[in-house]
């Protein structure tokens, strides 16, 4: 009789668990609006996407910021009945990608007032959020019961959000179940699991154990006893083992079991593990964003450009690459003209530029903007230059640009190298400037409204000029193998001879890694030629520097016929950040103290009675 009234029981159960769900969504009809949705604003910044950016299958709905729009918008579903109802569950799956949006969900029933349930001021990117929110409004009961995803804001705030997997249904009295596993797709070292649990049911979770493994691997369990988890909360956790595993590609299972500590105490199991690609890699590689801008002194709205590129490389003298590429007058290299033009769809014309070939065409004045959307992309690969030599009398320079990938990829990637010039200076028309902001009819623009329509060549010093681009815009062919391999360090040489006409000390080498199915800058890196003295005559590498990469404290060991009369940090950008000096030269070692010095790549120009030396330095701490 027992077994009969278990086995009624049970089955009674999972009736329920199939009963519960009132309403689904999951975008798979393919179109936007759904059927029996409607839009309350512009419907084509509403979409279908075939993707799965929200953590479900594709297709997915997706918010975009194109057409452009200020103020808010309204995704409605369709009349649910709700009669009968007191409580209810609405769970979204759902990714950001921007800097700031206003986003919530409101109900209403029978036309009536909007009533918010969630709100979320997102004030940057974030992936794979689960939605579990508790509804037990005035509007829950009716026959007539909507919800609406709603959004405020700016288009120029954002580039989109994803959205998939809406449903609403009547909690269980026990659901615990996987919010997100939060460790990153990419990771190096010991790394902590960490995620969050969510309660969808009615009763609270006071414990459950979080188990994790990796592939067919170790099962690693921690038990959780202070949640009081009440209903729609989320519970961060950390495991107690940490992930640490050689480089390579893993699938990361996290699952909850015993949840109040029963092995029955969770009713719907459906929902109680996740699983996640991670890959874990040697290193991270420092990610610069390169933006290459359309621009012409024929061309009177370009003084914007000049400003915007000017203020780009002051802000983020580290992390930016910028290069002006000219049309139309003495300082244009047709190739590298007609392929800008060429990079991407739609050429708006001048001024205008593209980062990192990605995207679209952008204007100089919101390359800040573009810039904080690429610089947290992670790259898969390092870019470096190596091996750099300079010859004074014949002018030749000869450098490689290296790379180094945290993954293997099977298709042609290829190098690229680039050589810009600051101050570039000329005494033809052709040097004069178009300005159109002269008078400050246009509003101000960097003081250009202050200076002439047509402003002197005498006046005019142009940056960031691209003087050279090696081999093709598009890349060295052959420059790295198919496939590349994680781990391997690639280089491909360059040299040129540079005319007398270029100042030598104002010279930028620029390397970039390219994505030849997609034409995008996959990294890139930069030295200019500022830290190499045109008239230094080398130590004759008398100078040793260790350890390197450093971390607090560098010694440099001398042979004793040399005199050290000066040392200068530099940055690779060329400014000295730090000068050494009153040495006792009886010793034959120098120590300097780097422990309050930023990590990243120096150069340490030595100078003493035989010359100088210039030798790379890199700090790790």
């Amino acid at each position: 009789m027992k077994k009969v009234l278990l086995s009624l029981f049970l089955a009674f159960i999972g009736s329920t668990l199939f009963a519960q769900v009132l309403f689904t969504q999951d975008f798979s009809g393919g179109t936007m609006p759904p059927a029996g949705w409607t839009v309350f604003g512009n419907t084509s910044n509403w979409v279908i996407s075939q993707t799965s950016n929200a953590g479900g299958v594709k297709p997915e709905g997706k918010l975009k910021n194109t057409p452009a729009f200020t103020g808010y918008m309204r995704l409605i579903s369709p009349m649910i009945d709700l009669s009968g109802q007191t409580f209810v569950i609405l769970k979204m799956k759902h990714t950001f990608d921007g800097n700031s949006l206003d986003m919530a969900i409101d109900t209403r029933s029978n036309y009536g007032t909007w009533n918010r349930v969630w709100l979320k001021n997102a004030t940057g990117s974030f992936v794979g959020e689960n939605l579990i929110i508790p509804i037990n409004n005035s509007d829950v009961g009716s026959t007539k019961f909507q919800f609406c995803l709603y959004i405020n804001g700016a288009s120029t705030n954002f580039t989109s959000w994803f959205f998939d997997d809406i449903s609403i249904s009547v909690p269980l009295a026990f659901d615990a179940g996987m919010a997100t596993i939060d460790v990153p797709n990419l990771l190096t070292g010991i790394q902590p699991v960490t995620g969050k649990i969510f309660n969808g049911g009615i009763e609270t979770i006071n414990s459950a154990d979080v188990n994790w493994q990796l592939e067919n691997g170790n099962i690693h369990t921690t038990s959780i006893t202070d949640m009081n988890l009440t209903t729609g909360q989320l519970y961060s956790f950390t495991c107690t083992d940490p992930i640490e595993i050689e480089p390579g590609n893993y699938n990361l299972k996290v699952w909850l079991t015993n949840v109040n500590g029963s092995a029955s105490g969770d009713n719907d199991l459906t929902n109680d593990s996740l699983t996640k690609k991670i890959f874990v890699v040697s290193f991270i590689p420092q990610k610069k964003v390169v933006g290459e801008e359309a621009t012409g002194t024929w061309c009177g709205w370009c003084v914007r450009g000049i400003c915007f590129m000017d203020y780009m490389k002051e802000t983020y003298p580290d992390t930016w690459i910028g290069i002006a590429v000219h049309n139309g007058d003495p300082m244009a290299i047709t190739e590298y003209d007609n392929a800008l033009q060429d990079f991407l769809p739609g050429f708006p014309g001048f001024p205008s530029a593209v980062v990192d070939r990605m995207d679209e065409y952008v204007d100089p004045s919101d390359l800040e903007d573009v810039y904080f959307d690429h610089i947290n992309v992670l790259a898969p690969a390092s870019v470096s230059i190596e091996n750099f030599s300079w010859d004074p009398a014949l002018r030749k320079v000869t450098f490689d640009v290296q790379t180094e990938f945290i993954l293997d990829i099977d298709r042609e990637m290829r190098l690229a190298a680039v050589i810009t010039e600051d101050s570039v200076h000329g005494s033809g028309s052709g040097y004069n400037q178009a300005n159109y902001y002269a008078g400050g009819g246009n509003g101000p623009m960097c003081g250009f409204e202050s200076l002439p329509g047509s402003i002197p060549a005498a006046n005019m010093y142009y940056q960031h000029v691209a003087r050279k681009i090696m081999t093709t815009p598009y890349g060295t062919t052959g420059s790295l193998p198919i496939p590349v391999v994680a781990g391997v360090k690639y280089s491909y040489n360059y040299s040129t001879t540079i005319p007398a006409t270029w100042n030598y000390d104002k010279l930028n080498f620029i390397g970039m890694l390219l994505d030849t199915e997609t034409n995008e800058i996959i990294n890139a890196n930069n030295v200019i030629s500022s830290w190499v003295s045109t008239g230094e005559t080398p130590m004759a590498n008398r100078i040793n520097i260790f350890p390197n990469p450093a971390d607090n404290i560098v010694t440099l060991t001398f042979d004793k016929t040399s005199r050290i009369d000066q040392i200068e940090m530099i940055s690779t950008m060329g400014s000295v950040i730090r000068t050494y000096g009153s040495f006792t030269n009886s010793g034959k070692s120098f120590t300097i103290n780097t422990s309050d010095i930023p990590a990243g790549v120096y150069f340490l120009r030595i100078t003493g009675s035989t010359g100088q030396q210039m030798s790379r330095l890199v700090i790790s701490h």
